[in-house]
Formats: C-alpha cells, structure tokens, sequence
C-alpha cells in the first residue's frame, strides 16, 4: 500500500546533527629513513571516485621487492602531494592492522579530485625514503547499483504499507547493499528486520521517525533478519533486542551537494535521503520526475542508488512495493535536486 500520511517529523533536529565517522586527518608522524619501502597501489572495481575505497589493497615492499612481514601490528601511511580539483596538496593518515606485509585499506577519504598523490609510510618502523605515486580515478559519470559490473548490488524492493516509517527502510536497504559491496558479493543479499526497528522505538514510530534513530539502533544493538523478526507494519513489543547486522558508524554529509552523494554513491553505495513529497511523486509512474504538482504530501525518505551525468537523474529505491514507479523505482531530475536533503554515509564492518 502507499502511504496515507505524513511521514517525518520536523528535520530541524535531524539537520542540526553532524555525527562523523572516524576520519584519518592527523598529520604524519616521525618518519626514519632506514629502510626503503614502495607502495604499489591495486586499483579493483571499488577504487573508484576521490576515495580509496574498500577492495583497494595496499601492499608494502622492502627495497629488494620483498613482502615486509615484520612484527609491526600496523602500518599508517601518509597521503601529500598532488594537485587536486582546486590546486590544493592534500594530507592525511590511515592506519590499519598488516597481516603478511598486507594491509586493507577501507576508508581513506580525498577531499579533492586530482593526480599525482604520493603515498608514504608514517610510522618509524616502516620507514620510507621513497614512494610510488598513484592516480585517483574522477567520479564515473554514471554509476547504478541495480546492474553495476554486470551485477545486482540492491536487495528486493520492500513496502512499507500504511506505516509511516520511511524513515526506517532506505537506511536498512543502504546497508544491505553495502554489506554486499564491501563483501564483493552480490550473492550475499542480507535481508534487515525493519520491524525490530520499529518496535524498538519509543513511542509510534509509524507517525514519524528519523534516520539517526535507525543509524543509532543498527550501531549500538545492531538487527536479526526478516526471517527472523518478520515486518506487519504497525508498532509492536520488542521481542528480539539486538542482532548480528549492525554497521561499523555512519556521517551526516550535510547539506545536498551532487558532488559529495556522487562520490559517496560511486565509492561505497547507496545513500539515504529525505525527499520533499508532492502529490505527483506520490501518483509517479515512470520517466525522468520533474515536479508539477504545488500540492505537499509530507516529507519521504528514499535510498539514493545510482545516478546519470549524461541524462541527468538520481535513481531513487522506495519502499512502496515493485508495482509503484519503475518496478519499486524512481528517477529523480538533477533540476529537483532541492527536494533532497539529509544524506548519510554509512560504514559497515
């Protein structure tokens, strides 16, 4: 069914929130000069946008090209150099456990698109004289999660019913999909209680919610799978507290910026949003959405997955079934980019 009311209460509070994942911006520490390192970046599928990105593995080499291995519990590298969008050098520090000499390296953020970076060790036990510079890829000009690589990195569309809790799905679809992609498996295909959630909540969480709400649930006490905690779609008793599914942290991105949503959107996954409902959005159907309607239906919640430089839309995940829009889908017009607001990155373990 679609929804019959209003479904968010006021986004004041949920604007004034900027809640940050763990970013690497300290700067570097001492660095010997006694060994020698180079640093071969592997670029994969997921190294993509101005971001090393989860499937980007770092490998360390001795000077004679052999695999460190030593007993160092970690390797924190630095990033400088390069000219980036707006001629900028660029600075920052990751550290992440080594095992064999390997480290995975999943959220090294670059503010800035550009060429030229150098990669440095930051730590005296891996000392480094010289490094190997690398290229961070621009923002692809299209990305859609649905067929990306010849794969499907959304899971099946879901409805909410006559519950208002949109606030509760795109954050749950989010993460199932970034499960998969940081997994590299399309096949995994988790599936999230949303009805744990619900219940969870204090008060009637099908007149209205936030997206920190979920976020802070799916963080702190994490959630079973539907099987396990099926959806009714009305606020019950809590049966099952907690859960195996939960994500690593998550960041309020700010205002709507096309620019960041890309990034976010090409390097990790979907993202959700808020969206500013018309009577037209309600009655869509299919085709590129350009508002028409002056009628206000509420404020919406969707996941943002995927996107069009070239035709210039935002593919948008709802949670009204397979039988609303383009099989459960929305294309939103670059033009409607007002209606978006409140994005959130999301990182899952």
């Amino acid at each position: 069914m679609k929804p019959t009311r209003p479904f968010l209460r006021s986004l004041l509070a949920v604007a004034l929130l900027s809640v940050a994942c763990a970013e690497h911006s300290t700067a570097p520490g001492a660095v010997g000069a006694a060994t020698k390192l180079a640093f071969t970046v592997q670029p994969t599928q997921a190294m993509v946008g101005a971001v090393i990105a989860p499937a980007v593995v770092v490998t360390v080499q001795d000077a004679q090209g052999n695999t460190v291995t030593g007993s160092t519990a970690s390797i924190a590298l630095a990033i400088t150099g390069g000219t980036g969008a707006t001629g900028a050098a660029l600075g920052g520090t990751l550290t992440r456990a080594a095992v064999a000499g390997v480290a995975t390296f999943d959220d090294l953020r670059l503010d800035t698109l550009g060429t030229g970076y150098t990669l440095t060790a930051a730590t005296a036990t891996l000392a480094t004289a010289t490094s190997t510079p690398f290229t961070v890829a621009g923002v692809p000009g299209e990305v859609d999660w649905r067929s990306r690589w010849g794969h499907a990195w959304v899971t099946s569309v879901k409805n909410q019913g006559a519950c208002g809790d949109p606030w509760i799905f795109p954050v749950t679809g989010a993460v199932e999909s970034r499960m998969m992609i940081k997994a590299n498996d399309p096949a995994l295909q988790p599936d999230l209680s949303e009805q744990q959630i619900l219940d969870a909540t204090p008060g009637d969480g099908c007149q209205g919610g936030d997206f920190t709400t979920t976020l802070n649930y799916l963080r702190d006490s994490g959630v079973v799978s539907e099987a396990s905690y099926p959806y009714v779609g009305t606020k019950g008793t809590l049966k099952i507290h907690g859960g195996p599914y939960k994500i690593a942290g998550y960041a309020y991105l700010g205002a709507f910026d096309p620019q960041t949503i890309r990034q976010e959107l090409a390097a990790r996954g979907p993202v959700p949003v808020y969206v500013q409902m018309y009577s037209d959005f309600y009655n869509y159907t299919q085709g590129i959405y350009r508002r028409t309607s002056t009628t206000k239906m509420g404020t919406h919640a969707i996941a943002l997955v995927g996107y069009s430089d070239s035709a210039q839309y935002w593919v948008g995940k709802n949670q009204w079934g397979p039988l609303w829009g383009e099989a459960g889908y929305i294309r939103i017009s670059y033009q409607e980019d007002s209606l978006l607001s409140n994005p959130y990155a999301i990182r899952v373990p």
